[in-house]
């Protein structure tokens, strides 16, 4: 439903508050918490990369699939990809970074009584990471080094549901990004 919400000049902070309320009035009502059987996939942008440097080609971007085995446990997959390109002696080096591999996540709505609109979830993550050089310059490469291998690594997120299929999400942990954001589709 639209509500226009008007902001009083001399009172902002009352205005402010009011809108919060409402807000998560109607949100209370939406039933986002992670239930068995639920399938949700995610598509989010990396803020604070954790790779490459110099300028980002391609800004970190990640997918997750998660499916609920149980009320409180989901489990799934998680890829993602981030390219920079960083200029050196008369040429351009240009670095990919690939991570993929499982991941589980025990959603902690039932636990901390938060309201339905809300998923909060924490979880672990074990892959593999692909990081790959290549030079346009002059020469030879100058240096190479590697950065593949399996790793894991931790993560904490919450979901908000938009509405019966979409929400948004954000997520801290270690992907190509300590912090991610984007939108969530239940399918």
């Amino acid at each position: 439903f639209p509500v226009t919400i008007r902001l009083s000049k001399q009172k902002p902070m009352k205005s402010i508050a009011l809108a919060v309320v409402l807000l998560l009035s109607a949100a209370s009502s939406l039933s986002g918490q992670h239930r068995e059987g639920d399938f949700n996939l995610n598509l989010g942008i990396g803020l604070f990369p954790t790779f490459g440097s110099g300028n980002a080609v391609l800004p970190p971007v990640g997918a997750s699939g998660e499916y609920g085995i149980s009320d409180d446990l989901s489990v799934g997959g998680y890829l993602a990809i981030s390219t920079y390109k960083e200029n050196f002696s008369g040429g351009t080096f240009r670095y990919s970074y690939i991570i993929a591999g499982p991941r589980a996540s025990y959603h902690l709505g039932n636990l901390l009584g938060t309201p339905r609109a809300f998923d909060p979830y924490a979880g672990v993550f074990l892959g593999y990471r692909i990081g790959s050089t290549q030079w346009d310059g002059p020469g030879t490469i100058p240096t190479s080094s590697s950065v593949s291998g399996t790793g894991w690594s931790l993560h904490l997120g919450t979901r908000y549901q938009l509405n019966d299929r979409w929400r948004l999400f954000g997520e801290l942990g270690y992907g190509v990004s300590i912090l991610q954001a984007g939108i969530s589709w239940s399918l």
